[in-house]
C-alpha cells in the first residue's frame, strides 16, 4: 500500500510570527510548485483519494493536486492539522519573547502531535487504499522520524538542530507500508 504525504508549499506570510493556524494562502511560487506536485502524482499514481488538514494553505496545495490527477474531492480531517500553540497562533503579545517556538508554555508537545498523526496513519492502513495526504511540517516530520526510527529531539525547528530529518515546504513522503511499524520510505521534491 502507498501513501504519499505532502507538505504544503509555499506561504504568503509577511508577519513576524509563525502562522500555525492562522489563514496563510499559498504564494505564486507555492501554486506552481503544488501543480508540479499534482502532475508528478498525476504520472506516477493516477486519480487517489485525496486527505487533507483544514487549514487554508493544505486545503489549496490539496486542490491543485486534485486538479492535476482528477482526484475527487480532498476530505479534511483535523488530525493531521498543524501543531498546536494558542499562545502564539492567536494575536501575539508583543511583549512575549521566546528563543525556540517549541518552548512556548502552550505549544502542543510532540507526543500528541505524534498520537494524532498515528491514529490517522492506522485508519488510512485498515482501509488498505493507496492516498495522497497534505499536511504540515511538524506533524509529518514526526512521522517521518517515527517510522525511520530517528529520535525526535526535543527542538526539531531549531537552527542548533539537525534539519535533514525534517520534511521540507513541498516536499513528498511515499511510505510503502506493509503495517503501522514496517514500511519502506522514500522522499521526493518535485
Amino acid at each position: 500500500m502507498n501513501i504519499y504525504f505532502v507538505r504544503h508549499t509555499t506561504v504568503n506570510w509577511d508577519k513576524p510570527h509563525p502562522y500555525f493556524h492562522k489563514p496563510a494562502p499559498l504564494d505564486a511560487a507555492g501554486k506552481a510548485h503544488a501543480a508540479r506536485i499534482g502532475a508528478w502524482l498525476a504520472q506516477t499514481t493516477g486519480a487517489l483519494p485525496i486527505f487533507t488538514s483544514p487549514l487554508l494553505r493544505t486545503l489549496q496545495t490539496a486542490q491543485i493536486i486534485q486538479t492535476q490527477t482528477g482526484a475527487p474531492d480532498p476530505i479534511a480531517d483535523e488530525r493531521i492539522i498543524e501543531v498546536r500553540c494558542p499562545q502564539l497562533q492567536e494575536t501575539p503579545d508583543p511583549t512575549f519573547t521566546i528563543e525556540n517556538e517549541e518552548d512556548a508554555p502552550t505549544y502542543e508537545g510532540h507526543a500528541q502531535v505524534l498520537a494524532r498523526v498515528l491514529a490517522f496513519y492506522q485508519d488510512i492502513l485498515m482501509a488498505q487504499t493507496d492516498t495522497v495526504v497534505v499536511s504540515h511540517g511538524t506533524p509529518l516530520s514526526l512521522l517521518y522520524r517515527h517510522l525511520a526510527h530517528i529520535p525526535i529531539p526535543t527542538h526539531m525547528w531549531s537552527r542548533k538542530e539537525d534539519q535533514s530529518h525534517n520534511i521540507a515546504k513541498g516536499e513528498i513522503l511515499h511510505v510503502q507500508a506493509t503495517s503501522q511499524e514496517s514500511a519502506t520510505l522514500a522522499r521526493h521534491i518535485v
